[in-house]
């Protein structure tokens, strides 16, 4: 393994995503804990409050999936399928062969699950720990089925917490999605003076998108427009971003060659997108936190400042004129976008009466809520293929929790259950995630056992003091399930102990055995991964292919796009570009995975590490281009321009970069790679040729040829990249076809 693959799980442990921290999440299950072990302890019920506590923590779990509707469904079968699973556990776990059978099949099924999405993810992983955190009780049927009741009783009241406080808050998550995207906005504009591709690496507009498939019942209508009108001046900010990127590059040039007034005109640009973030953050204050705050009172001045200065410089005909006069552009569509939020944040929160434009380009987020049984049924059938990485999960997971059981019942260690309890957390479909969540479990368990069972021994807490740990550490638990792992698994594995030590102190000697599971299951589940690999490797080549293909696409339409000049036209722009982002998105994560895999000893990994990245550095230089000139479609519609026959460069671009998606799995080149320069060179030819007696049409014709030209540039390089194996065909593995082309 390279050192590389080493040490990153390692590292990750200290990551905090403050954008998966769950704070009201974790409110809510420790209200719903305190409630259970309060009512139990006046009842004298305390074992049956343990399992409604119990209950009530992992429908918290599910209440993270899913926006509303979904929600609710997906915490009310998670409830019903623990409480079953705790029911067969209850009552058949103690037979050694029973057990194993059920864990088998449940396991099978929770690894298939993953392909149904997140949601049906979770169900799975819950109906595994019914039977794990329940085959140790030796129940007959009938106090197995109160155990089950009192559970699902626990879910059923934390349900009732998350459907009690829905209608009393005015659109919560599409509100704080829309917040986090404008924030996310900011940032970038901040960063464009020295981290221009942070252009490219935004996700916030799908969150915001995917909260609107969904919105909260009974909405205001004009509140669900105005959030989705915020997502399409969102994605225009990003636009102008790029443009406006793209003039700060022209500037540096010029700086860096010491032409006279380029650090003014630089200061100028980076004090005028300073000031339009320092907008962008008030608004995104304003939505999170429902109260009015005003702007900064002197942007309008620094922006009229800078505008001045730009436009100044903007007769220079050098790389600075050109840079000054794009930038001049782009602040000004900036300052519009910004004032145009403004108004749809007042929209939101109901200070300001709805607008609707009168070009009507307003995008509409429609979709089912869920796919159908005959969807869901079809993805499944195509994720159970013998080669599919779900298949491949699916039957790992059972096996190794099959020889989990079996391991546990041959070793004299009390607590059994918490050897397959790791594994089922630990294992995932991917090498790189189960290796650091092997070490996060490792970690947070050592420390949160070893520390939890000294105090409990040595200290002799009362019921009172047990409670409000349980209360404190189920929130914390649930709060930082997605935030940080090693956090989350201190948590987890503390609130077990303290859970258990309402029926007696625990025995210092249990910290050790519960140590000795956790790494033990740990290494086991890594094991597993490795004896039965599902290898990013294998799936690189197709990823890349993919996003080849949504750039393809993209290219198409856009040249098309261009000559027609129709709205329904640049729709369709807009939809692929967002396919392609999410394309880029998950080649990018791969190969992320694909560098912390172990390298087999007879391939190169230096070779193929640089071809593999080379190309998604060419795919960036070549998106970062398309995105210009997706910008200066969209202000087509407010300048009209003649239009610009784009239409034959973007199909043999999308040629071009299909025949690239046909080498990344491995096929031959079938197109020539020159002729996309060919075409291009006569499109710049005719567009200079077509003097205009309009400035903005001269500049928009100087862009495109300049874009156009790099986007060629980049396709070329990709072609380059994937037209010739640099490893010998007879040293390669059937994985690895997809990285390479086969010049046979």
């Amino acid at each position: 393994m390279t050192a590389l693959a080493a040490s990153r799980p390692a590292l990750d442990l200290h990551r905090f995503d403050r954008r998966g921290l769950r704070v009201a999440a974790g409110a809510r299950v420790a209200l719903a804990v305190a409630v259970a072990i309060t009512a139990g302890a006046l009842s004298h019920h305390l074992g049956g409050a343990i399992e409604a506590a119990i209950g009530a923590i992992i429908a918290g779990m599910s209440s993270l999936e899913g926006a509303y509707r979904s929600r609710i469904v997906t915490m009310v079968v998670g409830a019903i399928v623990f409480a079953a699973s705790a029911t067969v556990g209850a009552t058949l776990g103690h037979v050694l062969v029973a057990e194993m059978a059920i864990l088998a099949i449940w396991g099978l099924a929770a690894g298939w699950a993953v392909a149904l999405g997140p949601a049906a993810g979770v169900i799975g992983l819950e109906a595994v720990l019914g039977v794990v955190l329940f085959a140790d009780q030796h129940l007959a049927l009938g106090p197995a089925l109160v155990a089950g009741w009192w559970t699902l009783a626990g879910g059923l009241g934390e349900l009732l917490l998350v459907g009690f406080a829905l209608p009393f808050v005015r659109s919560p998550m599409e509100r704080t999605a829309a917040a986090t995207l404008l924030a996310e906005r900011a940032s970038t504009l901040r960063a464009i003076g020295s981290a221009p591709p942070s252009v490219l690496d935004l996700e916030g507009s799908e969150t915001l998108r995917q909260a609107l498939r969904e919105p909260q019942p009974f909405s205001d209508p004009a509140i669900l427009d105005a959030l989705r009108s915020i997502a399409d001046e969102a994605e225009r900010i990003r636009l102008e971003a790029a443009a406006i990127a793209t003039a700060r590059t022209h500037v540096q040039v010029a700086l860096d060659d010491d032409v006279p007034d380029a650090r003014i005109v630089a200061d100028a640009i980076d004090t005028a997108l300073t000031a339009l973030a320092d907008g962008l953050d008030v608004l995104a204050r304003r939505l999170m936190t429902q109260r009015h705050h005003e702007p900064p009172p002197t942007i309008a001045r620094i922006l009229g400042v800078a505008l001045w200065t730009l436009e100044r410089a903007g007769d220079d005909h050098g790389a600075l004129g050109e840079g000054a006069r794009e930038a001049t552009v782009a602040i000004e569509n900036l300052a519009a976008s910004l004032r145009s939020l403004d108004h749809l944040g007042a929209v939101v929160l109901g200070r300001a009466a709805p607008m609707r434009r009168a070009d009507g380009t307003n995008l509409r987020v429609e979709g089912e809520l869920r796919a159908s049984l005959h969807d869901a049924m079809a993805t499944l059938r195509r994720s159970l293929a013998p080669s599919s990485e779900v298949g491949h999960h699916g039957a790992r997971v059972a096996a190794t929790l099959v020889v989990a059981v079996a391991l546990a019942a041959s070793l004299p260690v009390a607590h059994r259950y918490w050897l397959p309890l790791t594994v089922i957390f630990v294992l995932r479909p991917d090498f790189t995630t189960t290796l650091r969540r092997a070490f996060a479990r490792s970690m947070g368990t050592v420390i949160g056992v070893g520390l939890v069972t000294a105090l409990l021994a040595l200290t002799h807490p009362s019921t009172v003091t047990l409670a409000a740990a349980s209360v404190a550490l189920a929130g914390l638990a649930i709060a930082t399930q997605r935030a940080n792992y090693l956090l989350f698994s201190f948590a987890v594995s503390s609130l077990v102990v303290v859970l258990l030590a309402f029926t007696g102190a625990p025995a210092l000697g249990l910290a050790i055995d519960r140590s000795v599971y956790t790494v033990l299951g740990s290494l086991l589940a890594v094991m597993a991964v490795i004896a039965w690999p599902s290898w990013e490797r294998g799936r690189v080549g197709e990823r890349l292919a993919t996003l080849l293909e949504a750039d393809a696409q993209h290219a198409a339409l856009l040249g098309s796009a261009w000559e027609s000049g129709t709205p329904t036209a640049r729709v369709a722009v807009t939809d692929a570009r967002r396919r392609a982002r999410l394309a880029r998105q998950r080649a990018e994560a791969s190969v992320s995975r694909w560098l912390d895999e172990p390298r087999h000893s007879g391939s190169d990994p230096v070779n193929d590490d640089e071809r593999v990245l080379g190309v998604l550095a060419a795919v960036r230089r070549y998106v970062w281009s398309a995105l210009v000139l997706d910008r200066l479609l969209d202000l087509e519609r407010t300048t009209p321009a003649p239009s610009v026959p784009l239409g034959r460069l973007g199909n043999d671009l999308a040629d071009l970069l299909q025949s690239c998606a046909a080498a990344a799995r491995g096929d031959r080149f079938a197109v020539d790679v020159a002729r996309a320069r060919t075409t291009q060179i006569e499109l710049a030819t005719a567009l200079l040729a077509s003097e205009s007696s309009a400035p903005h049409v001269s500049e928009r014709n100087r862009v495109i040829m300049r874009e156009t030209d790099r986007m060629v540039a980049a396709a070329t390089t990709i072609a380059h990249l994937l037209a010739v194996s640099t490893r010998p065909r007879d040293r390669e593995g059937p994985e690895d076809r997809g990285l390479a082309h086969d010049a046979r």
